[in-house]
């Protein structure tokens, strides 16, 4: 699973550079981005620095993704145990404390060993459960539809903030120059 991260962090670069891609073809198409051409400058630098901004966080998520996968799946490591070898286990344990004598002051009984080792074991499946159930809880599928729809939201809020500053607002909608002179010809 861990192996998987290269490639997840691999793959999630080439769809920022696809998304820069399908950017400049939207851009290179749209005749309002021709008559406005700083208005098409500063949409094109406003969107890819929130494609920046977003594959740090991109980044961030697929290996978090990968490092709960790899958690959840490494069930053949030592510390899963199941219940019935719990017992027999702890009572090895118990055993090996008899055959070792403490030089500690204080000593456990092995009424108290039994119980502290249970109790270990215990917390340790309980908190293996929980994270299991929060991996199950949320599929990954209603994971990526709610993630990218939450992002939408940030890319359109955030983009349109940006390109409708009051102090740039004017600048970005002086129209090419090429679209002037071809007025006054035509008035002409």
């Amino acid at each position: 699973i861990k192996r998987l991260e290269v490639s997840s962090l691999k793959f999630s670069s080439l769809v920022h550079d696809k998304l820069i891609r399908i950017l400049t073809q939207l851009l290179n198409k749209n005749e309002g981005c021709k008559r406005y051409p700083a208005l098409k400058e500063r949409s094109y630098s406003d969107v890819v620095a929130f494609y920046k901004k977003a594959m740090i966080l991109t980044n961030r998520l697929v290996s978090d993704l990968v490092a709960a996968e790899a958690t959840y799946i490494n069930t053949g490591h030592p510390d899963f145990i199941g219940g019935h070898k719990a017992m027999p286990l702890v009572n090895a344990k118990i055993e090996a404390a008899k055959a070792t004598p403490s030089t500690c002051p204080l000593t456990l009984d092995n009424l108290d060993l039994g119980s502290l080792a249970l109790f270990g074991r215990a917390v340790h499946k309980v908190l293996v459960e929980r994270d299991k159930s929060l991996d199950d809880g949320s599929p990954s599928s209603n994971f990526g539809s709610c993630w990218c729809s939450f992002r939408t939201e940030v890319i359109k809020t955030d983009v349109i903030v940006q390109l409708y500053r009051p102090d740039v607002l004017d600048d970005l909608m002086n129209k090419s120059k090429i679209v002037v002179n071809r007025r006054k010809e035509c008035t002409k």
